[in-house]
């Protein structure tokens, strides 16, 4: 009997395997040993597609358990971490057969992801986050996207994001340039990941456009300006001087009004020349979509088939996660669509990316 599989699996391999020994002929011997391998390899597949599907599926989010962070992740640490493992056989209520695919599908890739995705996951809130938590974990698993979590303050309130993005800049570089990741994706606590097919090198500037290669900075902007809930970082020299002048910003500007504490830094420092030329304002349903509210502007709210769902200024985001979890289990074709179901975003997509690239390259660097 072939572990893993259900009896009425190992019952037609048993009689597939019967039947071809019993025959006289050598020319099916061969197949006797060869077929039952093919037959396993092919219910295996069909255990790893029903195992996507679980995994894929809202309610995998609550219940899933994170191990604690390896030796090379401990606090204040923020080295590569392999997404963990999970504890125990009922996590993702898959059993242990079916983690180990899914694990091993994510050590086994043959093409390593070049972007990185960044968290800080500690303080009173963090029980609520859980499930926020847990979805980005399942997106990252699912492209091959390396984590860093940072589980504990390194300075002060929220100043702790771009702290953070420095140091591990900075060990990017330290590497040779062909194991370097090239991009970072930060994403704050309050954010859900609603499709999981979707992959975050859609939204970057295409490599193919070397008008679009000085590129350092994605953000997104809602009625207070800035908002730094998700954005993406290029790894590079740039990135260094912009985190440093985000962190020093309150130092040397002491009397400065920042409303949004390192937000508001960091919409001060992009109106400086050497940093604003290097931005690009993206359209917030792309990768920072908010919740409707019925009063604010609707190009901030998250499509259907958007990546994530972001719940700044919300009170009850515990209640909010929650109920955008039960919306797409119970809508889960509203959530989770490839792009084929989606007419029009990858052109969407294309047709922004070719206007910055013209712009540029009519030596305006603007993005609006």
């Amino acid at each position: 009997m072939v572990r893993g599989l259900n009896s009425s699996q190992n019952t037609a391999m048993m009689h597939v395997e019967s039947f071809l020994l019993s025959r006289p002929s050598l020319c099916l011997r061969p197949l006797a040993v060869i077929l039952p391998i093919a037959t396993f390899t092919f219910l295996s597949l069909l255990a790893g597609r029903a195992l996507f599907i679980k995994a894929y599926s809202p309610d995998a989010l609550k219940p899933l358990s994170i191990s604690s962070p390896s030796s090379i992740c401990h606090k204040n640490d923020l080295a590569f971490c392999e997404p963990p493992s999970v504890k125990g056989t009922h996590a993702y209520h898959l059993k242990a057969l079916e983690l180990q695919l899914l694990q091993s599908a994510w050590s086994k890739r043959s093409k390593r992801s070049t972007v990185g995705k960044v968290f800080v996951r500690y303080g009173k809130y963090l029980d609520d986050y859980e499930p926020a938590f847990a979805s980005h974990q399942l997106h990252s698993l699912l492209h091959g996207y390396e984590h860093f979590v940072l589980d504990s303050p390194i300075i002060d309130g929220l100043w702790v994001k771009e702290a953070a993005l420095l140091q591990i800049v900075l060990e990017q570089l330290a590497l040779p340039e062909n194991e370097r990741l090239q991009w970072l994706m930060w994403a704050d606590a309050d954010t859900l990941i609603l499709n999981a097919l979707t992959p975050l090198e859609l939204f970057l500037p295409p490599e193919s456009a070397p008008e679009l290669a000085d590129v350092q900075l994605l953000h997104t902007k809602d009625w207070n300006g800035l908002n730094n809930g998700v954005f993406f970082l290029r790894v590079s020299a740039w990135s260094i001087d912009f985190l440093s002048a985000i962190l020093a910003y309150r130092t040397f500007k002491p009397d400065a009004e920042l409303a949004f504490t390192e937000q508001s830094a960091m919409a001060n420092v992009l109106e400086m020349p050497e940093y604003k030329n290097k931005a690009v304002e993206c359209p917030a349903p792309w990768f920072n979509g908010y919740q409707s509210d019925g009063e604010h502007d609707k190009e901030q709210q998250v499509r259907e088939g958007g990546l994530l769902v972001h719940f700044p200024g919300v009170e009850d985001k515990l209640a909010a996660i929650g109920q955008w979890v039960d919306k797409c289990k119970n809508e889960r074709n509203n959530c989770e669509k490839v792009f084929g179901d989606m007419p029009g975003y990858l052109e969407e997509i294309e047709m922004f990316w070719e206007e910055v690239r013209s712009r540029r390259q009519d030596g305006d660097p603007k993005s609006e």
